[in-house]
């Protein structure tokens, strides 16, 4: 039984060979199957340089040397122009803008320094045109971000909250979806010391007024401050900047200088913890354990709708009024 169902299914299968009709491959449809094929296979405008030369990531405002290497050495000179495509707002920049390249000369050096108008983790495109033809080449780089992005948490808190480890916490159950990083890269930007099952935990920005900022800038005893030095610090929109810090210490100068724009742009409060000059204010919510312990003491508040030293000492506040948190990635 079992060779009489082979034989069977044999027998159908040449039946069906028999009716295969007849594939015709006419020259004047086209050049082939193969060739047909090609243009889905090979890439017309593949780049002619060496790409396992260049980069796929760069540093935000880190002027970075890539090599442009022909890949084959042209016989002719041959020229190509380089620029940074959609650059609205931004300011990256780049050296030389062209080059001619030759048969001695088929590589130069270009200085890329990136440098976008927000604190996402974005891709910038490098346009590279050969002249002779205008055929376009474009790289794309995903920019290692420099600017941080912060926000204000939507909940209030009473200034009992047991330190700024319960602060970033808070930070990191907010953090918005749309912002880049993960929940525990924000943190919140307080000042104090707390002692929590003899464990102390310290926060502050530095013991010395506004860092010497207006003689020999540096700060002293900076422990686990939230701020860097030479850096821009957006709003939650990711697009509007608040404030850069000093280039030389991790803060704002506001003897001389206003923010770009407030914190936040609605009337609040958040805890801070802060005098105007970066240092602790000695009133945030003290007791015997330390900062952010006291329901019923006071603390500096900082101000979210103000551009000048009040947005981070606004005054005094009773630590049962219960104000918000200024969180800001790392």
């Amino acid at each position: 039984m079992r060779f009489f169902f082979q034989a069977l299914f044999l027998c159908i299968l040449l039946f069906r060979c028999t009716q295969a009709e007849r594939i015709n491959f006419d020259a004047s449809k086209g050049s082939g199957l193969v060739i047909n094929l090609l243009p889905t296979i090979l890439n017309a405008n593949a780049t002619p340089f060496n790409s396992t030369l260049i980069p796929t990531s760069l540093n935000e405002g880190v002027s970075t040397s890539v090599s442009f290497t022909l890949t084959n050495s042209p016989s002719d000179s041959t020229s190509y122009q380089f620029v940074w495509e959609d650059t609205t707002g931004a300011t990256p920049t780049l050296s030389p803008s062209s080059f001619t390249f030759s048969g001695s000369n088929s590589a130069v050096s270009v200085s890329l320094l990136p440098i976008d108008n927000n604190c996402l983790e974005d891709n910038m495109v490098l346009k590279v045109t050969r002249t002779s033809d205008n055929q376009v080449f474009r790289f794309t780089f995903a920019v290692i971000e420099a600017d941080k992005c912060t926000f204000v948490t939507s909940s209030t808190y009473t200034g009992n909250f047991n330190g700024f480890q319960n602060a970033d916490a808070n930070c990191a159950a907010e953090k918005p979806a749309g912002l880049p990083g993960t929940s525990t890269d924000y943190k919140a930007m307080i000042s104090g010391s707390t002692t929590v099952s003899s464990v102390v935990y310290q926060r502050q920005a530095t013991l010395v007024s506004n860092c010497n900022m207006s003689t020999t800038p540096g700060c002293t005893s900076t422990t686990n401050w939230v701020l860097k030095a030479k850096t821009r610090y957006y709003r939650a929109d990711a697009t509007t900047l608040i404030f850069t810090t000093h280039a030389s210490v991790p803060a704002f100068n506001f003897v001389s200088q206003s923010f770009t724009n407030s914190i936040a742009g609605t009337t609040g409060k958040i805890w801070t913890g802060l005098s105007s000059d970066w240092t602790s204010s000695g009133t945030s919510c003290l007791a015997t354990f330390g900062s952010w312990t006291y329901f019923s003491g006071n603390s500096s508040y900082g101000d979210l709708n103000s551009v000048t030293g009040t947005a981070v000492s606004g005054g005094s506040l009773s630590c049962s009024t219960p104000s918000a948190f200024f969180c800001v990635r790392q």
